[in-house]
């Protein structure tokens, strides 16, 4: 199966989510061998029947994609929004996370989702840190989720959600932009941390430079795009300018 392909599996044409699922990793597939084993759970306790909540999954790397997986299997539609490129030397080890990815496209080929099925939104939740310290010479494949890469909460509450379920152990500072904005929309929030069984209540308060129109520069700012698509550049030598960050 081709990188576009496997992309069309997560992202099929008559899906209304797949206007934000992101192709970056997808493209970089054909470099990428599957994971050997997937320990996918039967069903994820705190879940509701798919129908009229959404969720978003931010979890650290392979396991955002083996608890959508999971959730697809309970009748919801994973999104995956993974923004960060694949290559050497990297400081958010994406790696596994496309293996996971290219494992679970005949998972979820073979699951048939309706059209109308709700979404799973899928972020990694190590997008802003990485796992090594940021210097010269590596690849530097950091990113945020702004406002943008989600549709809004008009557009949640027109498609019949009324409410989003976040499953993570901590909310991140990027995803509080996103989930505020769904507050003042009228959705309810939960959230579940990973290994609970069952959702509570999840009040968010306003961020700093919440509704800024200078936010979503100031963030993309801190992290390096990559020409073909999404984050990802080589952090220069200091003698080569442009310095790092």
């Amino acid at each position: 199966m081709t990188p576009e392909e496997t992309y069309a599996v997560w992202a099929p044409d008559d899906s209304r989510w797949s206007a934000w699922a992101k192709p970056v990793l997808f493209t970089a597939l054909a470099r990428v061998t599957p994971l050997a084993e997937m320990a996918l759970p039967e069903t994820l306790p705190w879940a509701p029947p798919a129908g009229r909540g959404a969720v978003v999954v931010d979890l650290p790397g392979a396991a955002a994609v083996l608890a959508g997986l999971a959730l697809a299997r309970q009748g919801y539609r994973p999104v995956p929004l993974f923004n960060g490129c694949l290559a050497s030397a990297m400081i958010v080890d994406v790696m596994p996370l496309a293996a996971a990815l290219l494992a679970g496209t005949e998972v979820l080929r073979g699951l048939s989702l309706p059209r109308e099925a709700p979404p799973a939104f899928l972020l990694d939740s190590r997008r802003r840190e990485g796992q090594c310290a940021v210097k010269p010479g590596l690849f530097d494949n950091r990113w945020a989720v702004v406002p943008q890469d989600m549709p809004s909460g008009t557009h949640l509450r027109a498609a019949g959600i009324e409410a989003v379920i976040v499953h993570c152990d901590r909310v991140a500072e990027d995803l509080t932009h996103i989930l505020c904005r769904y507050q003042q929309a009228g959705l309810r929030l939960e959230r579940v941390a990973e290994g609970a069984t069952a959702a509570e209540p999840l009040a968010v308060s306003a961020p700093r430079r919440f509704h800024s129109l200078l936010y979503r520069f100031a963030v993309l700012a801190r992290f390096r795009r990559n020409s073909a698509g999404g984050f990802g550049a080589v952090i220069p030598q200091p003698s080569s300018g442009g310095g790092y960050g």
